[in-house]
């Protein structure tokens, strides 16, 4: 993972087939990610929803 050049927004999960552990690893193993540990409901949505849109408009290429 640590040669990964694609930049990863990890969403962390909280249930048996997506534990929080393997998505808290799986951030610290990419070198150009950053982690949302909170985004199901509320607040931390609302806030994840800006971010997931930051970040995809920092990442996607500009048309030709």
């Amino acid at each position: 993972m640590s040669s990964c050049k694609t930049p990863c927004l990890v969403l962390a999960g909280n249930d048996e087939a997506h534990p929080y552990p393997i998505s808290e690893e799986t951030a610290k193993l990419l070198p150009d990610s950053e982690f949302l540990p909170e985004w199901k409901e509320g607040a931390p949505l609302a806030a994840a929803k800006v971010r997931v849109k930051q970040f995809l408009a920092k990442h996607t290429p500009a048309h030709a």
